[in-house]
């Protein structure tokens, strides 16, 4: 009767850490909420789901149930937070039972499942859930919900447009039917000098007909003068329009940091400008098209310059410490 208890009671302790100290679940959360960032962050940048990550940081680490895959884990997320990475590891082991590594190491060489009396199809089973959930993994990251990139052969396309307009208007005036008035009229005054024998003729007989020869002379001056007042001119430009928007639309930004941070700028494109944990101290100059659109995760610590001069935006600081700006040409 004095047996059971004392069973029970050491049962109890294979679920605890050997020397009851916490796993490296709350340490990952705490870097990680210090430097401003969410599990939606992490999880796109290590392409890990945000429940994994949870998971990890509640030490609920039976989620994905072989250690191996546990530890490649907590070693890439340590990683990203500049933790030690062997440590947060030692950590999460002290947390397994002390029989755990020798069951680790036979199910390596000959499987478990004839000592422990498991069927060796569970364990198949499990393995096909992990490279099931692995796999569900991947396809959200690759075709969830993400920004949409702006193409810049379509900005391009739709800035040349103008151009290619005003070349169909100069097009339809020099095919219009007043274009060809014109060229009519130019045609007139070849038959009207074709007859200057019979106009010689005519101040010979008649010196009083030279007036009447005047008119004809004016008319013919006139009509090439209006003709040239009515065709349009067409200027080519000296640049390219799409370099002189981009030349109107830049601006120029400097992050400056009194403490680490997290840092996201796009710029009107969706080109990304900077992406990744800028350090205390740091200055992160970058120059794109407007409008740039900036992420701070550790917004309180950062200062912006906009083109040299200094960007307030602490009226958009959230509650998290995290702020989203948005700087317009």
């Amino acid at each position: 009767m004095t047996d059971e208890p004392s069973r029970g009671g050491s049962s109890d302790n294979q679920e605890r850490p050997p020397d009851g100290s916490p796993g490296p679940g709350s340490r990952l959360r705490d870097q990680r909420e210090s430097l401003g960032l969410t599990l939606e962050q992490v999880g796109q940048e290590l392409r890990i789901l945000p429940s994994i990550l949870r998971a990890l940081e509640e030490d609920r680490f039976e989620v994905l149930e072989a250690p191996i895959f546990v530890r490649g884990h907590l070693r890439n997320y340590a990683r990203l937070l500049d933790l030690p990475a062997e440590e947060i590891v030692d950590a999460y082991n002290a947390t397994l039972p002390s029989d755990s590594q020798p069951a680790l190491e036979l199910r390596g060489n000959a499987g478990p499942a004839m000592d422990s009396g498991t069927p060796a199809w569970v364990f198949t089973v499990a393995w096909i859930v992990v490279l099931a959930m692995l796999v569900m993994g991947g396809l959200w990251w690759y075709a969830g919900p993400h920004r949409e990139p702006v193409s810049a052969l379509d900005e391009a396309e739709e800035r040349v447009e103008p151009v290619a307009e005003r070349d169909e208007a100069v097009e339809t005036v020099e095919d219009s039917p007043l274009t060809e008035e014109i060229d009519e009229g130019r045609a007139e005054p070849e038959e009207i000098e074709a007859e200057p024998s019979a106009v010689a003729e005519m101040e010979e007989e008649s010196p009083a007909a030279d007036p009447e020869q005047e008119p004809v002379a004016e008319a013919d001056e006139t009509l090439p003068a209006a003709a040239e007042l009515l065709e349009p001119e067409v200027v080519a430009p000296d640049e390219p329009v799409a370099d002189v928007i981009d030349e109107e639309g830049s601006r120029s930004l400097t992050v400056i940091l009194d403490d680490d941070s997290w840092i996201e700028i796009y710029d009107d494109r969706d080109q990304r400008l900077y992406y990744g944990l800028a350090r205390e101290g740091e200055r992160v100059e970058v120059a794109g098209l407007a409008p740039i659109s900036i992420f701070m995760g550790n917004a309180p610590a950062v200062s912006l310059e906009v083109d040299g001069e200094v960007w307030e935006f602490g009226d958009r600081i959230r509650r998290d410490n995290t702020a989203r700006i948005t700087v317009t040409p």
